[in-house]
């Protein structure tokens, strides 16, 4: 799982990091939606990792930006 976000990175260089961060954005805003509506542990344990997975969609992209707009006022 440590390697998903290195996937992501490269895969963010193939497609457009604004996309891959709004899938992002997307899983975590649906996985705090579903949060309060869960009945069970498994259910929340389940929800966190979907919230793990959104952080890792959401960081290469963002990592990306930063580094063009860094070299863009350089």
């Amino acid at each position: 799982m440590q390697s998903f976000p290195l996937r992501l990175a490269f895969l963010a260089k193939k497609l457009d990091p604004l996309e891959i961060y709004i899938i992002g954005l997307v899983l975590g805003f649906a996985s705090l939606v579903l949060l309060p509506s869960t009945s069970n542990l498994y259910q929340i344990i389940g929800l966190m990792i979907i919230s793990g997975i959104d952080m890792a969609f959401l960081w290469p992209p963002v990592e990306a930006m930063v580094a063009y707009i860094a070299r863009k006022r350089s």
